[in-house]
């Protein structure tokens, strides 16, 4: 298909974001593994919404590891891929994912793996689509190869994408509904991880 205009890509995207915001401030987790084969589609035309699935790799804030072997080429930030890039994950490694999935969704194209590039890559592809400069700046800002530099919560993200859009964003937007935790959906979690089963049958 084609790539999605701004809009068009925020309305698709939107409870994503909202989703990982939730998961991350109310239950302390972190997905680490956002990309484009774990957000399946549901309903068609006007209906068709995004879920986010596979939990396997999600853990707890409270016990995140530095570079593992586990990541997904295009959507894995350095400290998630890079031994010697010793910086903890935190809900900044989602971030980075989550905004190249939305650089996915605008450009039908992954972003570059070299960090050097990606800022220069990044910067010309919104040139050539017209994006605004602020638009522009919330792409970059998350795909910054240094966690710190990233935005630090998904809100936070999620108001500078809307405020780039001209669209107005709540002050806590309403999350979906989850359900109840079940420890057995996955026996091989840690046990201070067993609040993940909570959001693997988000309907």
């Amino acid at each position: 298909k084609q790539p999605l205009s701004p809009n068009a890509a925020m309305a698709l995207f939107r409870p994503i974001l909202v989703l990982c915001a939730e998961l991350h401030e109310t239950h302390a987790l972190v997905h680490r593994d956002i990309k484009p084969e774990n957000l399946m589609v549901t309903g068609q035309a006007e209906e068709a919404h995004l879920v986010l699935i596979d939990f396997g790799l999600a853990r707890a804030t409270k016990n995140l590891p530095t570079a593992t072997q586990h990541h997904s080429p295009h959507y894995s930030p350095l400290e998630q891929r890079a031994t010697a890039f010793k910086h903890l994950q935190s809900a900044a490694t989602d971030i980075y994912a989550l905004a190249g999935v939305l650089y996915f969704l605008l450009m039908k194209k992954t972003i570059a793996d070299a960090e050097t590039l990606v800022m220069a890559h990044i910067l010309i592809e919104c040139q050539q689509r017209g994006f605004s400069e602020a638009l522009t700046r919330a792409l970059t800002k998350a795909l910054n190869p240094h966690p710190a530099d990233r935005p630090q919560r998904v809100r936070d993200w999620l108001t500078e994408l809307d405020s780039a859009l001209g669209v107005a964003s709540p002050t806590r937007p309403t999350s979906p509904p989850v359900p109840e935790p079940d420890p057995g959906l996955n026996p091989e979690l840690d046990p201070e991880d067993e609040q993940l089963s909570i959001l693997s049958r988000e309907a």
